[in-house]
């Protein structure tokens, strides 16, 4: 269940937390995709619910660590190196067959912004902003990623770049700064507050 508080609202489980802006909300997550039966490493999806912007969304995913991987996002290389390869891979996307039918060109993924923040736990966060181009229109995405108990976290935050620079930077931007990791091979609080139970994944 999520709490709404003056910041937003928050959405929190066994394994991470954050604070949405207040129009998004949770929308269930197929397992699996219906496709190929592979199952799907998205464990929260959030919606605009307002009137013609369902398209932008937040989203968590969550995927394993293959043995002998990373154990932090350090060891992939800086904050900006990172932010510059996820612009690389979506331009790359956006060059593909697919894209090409629709318009796309990798010269339309813009790097923007690169950051790192570390929590009270110890956990690294690298934090990526970008703009790119769906069937010709500008969208801007935040990301995040961070390593933890063996598993890759990634946090990502996409909107249409006009409502985002009229209205939503802000709160999209305090969005992905919340986005905590919460370590379960560490040592449990004294005292744990209790989670709160939502259709998310933990």
């Amino acid at each position: 269940i999520a709490e709404e508080t003056g910041a937003g609202r928050t959405f929190e489980f066994k394994t991470y937390r954050l604070t949405a802006p207040s129009v998004y909300e949770e929308v269930n997550v197929p397992l699996k995709d219906p496709a190929t039966g592979i199952v799907s490493p998205t464990v929260l999806l959030l919606k605009d619910t307002r009137v013609g912007q369902a398209g932008n969304t937040v989203s968590v995913s969550k995927q394993t660590v293959p043995p002998g991987g990373i154990a932090s996002v350090k060891e992939i290389g800086t904050a900006r190196e990172t932010a510059e390869r996820l612009v690389a891979a979506e331009g790359a996307r956006s060059t593909g067959t697919f894209g090409k039918a629709f318009g796309g060109v990798g010269s339309g993924v813009t790097f923007r912004d690169a950051s790192e923040r570390t929590d009270e736990n110890g956990l690294l966060y690298y934090a990526a902003e970008y703009s790119k181009s769906v069937l010709g229109v500008p969208r801007v995405v935040l990301t995040t990623l961070v390593v933890a108990d063996g598993q890759l976290y990634t946090l990502t935050a996409e909107e249409d770049e006009g409502r985002f620079e009229s209205e939503m930077a802000d709160e999209l931007r305090r969005c992905v700064r919340s986005f905590q990791v919460i370590p379960q091979n560490a040592a449990a609080p004294a005292a744990p507050a209790p989670a709160k139970k939502g259709k998310g994944r933990k």
